[in-house]
């Protein structure tokens, strides 16, 4: 999911063949907000460290185009300013498939799984395992389906 964001940038609109693109994702960090609800209760800041990973992107001849990409690596959740709050450290792995119309912001199809483990500072863990479905109807983004836990 973090990769096709930065894909939709990148992507334009495709010739009369077929083309195909691979990004390694391998040594290259992102940070975004961390979630409120997992597992600390407060919002932290999240960075993963790829230790290895890819987005392929094939684009076809009628527009569209199609993102897979995998990856894995290191993963850390710091509190924001509450120092009371554990940091956590372990390891995350994920994998995902989207198919985007040829306009190259319309989301068709798009599917992911993601796993995390991680320690925590004052022995708690991290256990989170998300998978999902989203597509775009009537021009609207729809969660079609999706399991999400954490503990």
């Amino acid at each position: 999911m973090l990769g096709v964001l930065g894909i939709l940038a990148i992507v334009g609109t495709a010739g009369a063949q077929a083309m195909n693109q691979q990004i390694d994702l391998a040594g290259q960090v992102f940070v975004e907000p961390g979630d409120p609800t997992c597992p600390i209760g407060t919002f932290g800041t999240d960075t993963f460290t790829y230790d290895n990973g890819f987005e392929h992107i094939t684009m076809k001849p009628d527009g569209t185009f199609h993102v897979n990409g995998t990856g894995e690596g290191e993963f850390e959740q710091q509190p924001y300013l509450d120092p009371t709050v554990p940091t956590c450290t372990g390891h995350f792995a994920f994998w995902c498939g989207a198919k985007v119309a040829a306009d190259g912001v319309t989301l068709l199809d798009d599917q992911f799984t993601v796993d995390m483990h991680a320690y925590c500072t004052d022995g708690s863990t991290i256990n989170t395992h998300w998978t999902g479905k989203l597509q775009m109807v009537d021009g609207v983004l729809h969660k079609t389906t999706g399991t999400f836990t954490c503990h």
